[in-house]
């Protein structure tokens, strides 16, 4: 049976202020000028109607998702009934800033790919890395994000913000545009070598977190 849908129009000046900051901040990032054409936001309702969009039962921690040029919100009025986050401004920004940049990085390299650096650079400039999580060691987000779960987003935005304060965003900028037609997992770890001068490699991030955040 075909799944149905019935869209409106809407407007939100909440919502609406919220997507022009994160726009503005990630043409500030990707110095890629998204002006014409602009993603469009979709605003769900429920869990239901959330699971019926995306295919598939979800965990309640999910609230949105991004697809081609378009992201997936759940109704900020519902965030606290339908799911297991509590609602804020902030909250929401966040969520809506990293939806956005996936779209951002797939324009900047044609492709999703690495998950852990889409996923990182996504969790990153959001503003939704806890430095207050104590990591001491990174095992997980250079892995199958399958295999992985919910992990590769807080490893992953943290070896990215390593990856911040020792070499600065635009060196994270130039890898991201430098891996732009490259697929293979040997063709991305050898661009990294070449723009990082070391390898990918757990080894490579641990040293970088002892380094900025091991405690005298």
């Amino acid at each position: 049976m075909a799944m149905i849908f019935k869209l409106t129009k809407h407007s939100d000046n909440l919502i609406s202020e919220l997507f022009e900051k994160a726009i503005k901040e990630l043409i500030s990032f990707y110095k890629f000028n998204w002006v014409q054409n602009q993603p469009k936001v979709y605003i769900i309702d429920s869990r239901e109607d959330i699971n019926s969009v995306y295919g598939k039962d979800t965990q309640d921690w999910l609230i949105g998702w991004s697809d081609g040029r378009s992201i997936y919100l759940l109704n900020p009025e519902n965030i606290e009934k339908e799911s297991n986050h509590k609602y804020s401004d902030d909250l929401y920004f966040k969520l809506i800033k990293h939806e956005l940049s996936h779209l951002f990085y797939k324009l900047v390299t044609n492709t999703d790919k690495p998950s852990w650096l889409n996923e990182g650079v996504a969790t990153y400039v959001s503003g939704q890395v806890n430095e207050g999580t104590d990591f001491s060691n990174l095992s997980k987000f250079l892995e199958d994000p399958k295999e992985v779960g919910s992990a590769i987003y807080k490893e992953a935005g943290f070896a990215l913000l390593l990856l911040s304060k020792e070499f600065g965003d635009e060196k994270i900028l130039q890898y991201i545009k430098e891996i732009k037609g490259y697929r293979t997992s040997d063709e991305i770890r050898l661009k990294f070598q070449s723009v990082f001068d070391r390898d990918l490699t757990y080894d490579s991030f641990n040293m970088l977190l002892k380094k900025h955040y091991t405690k005298e």
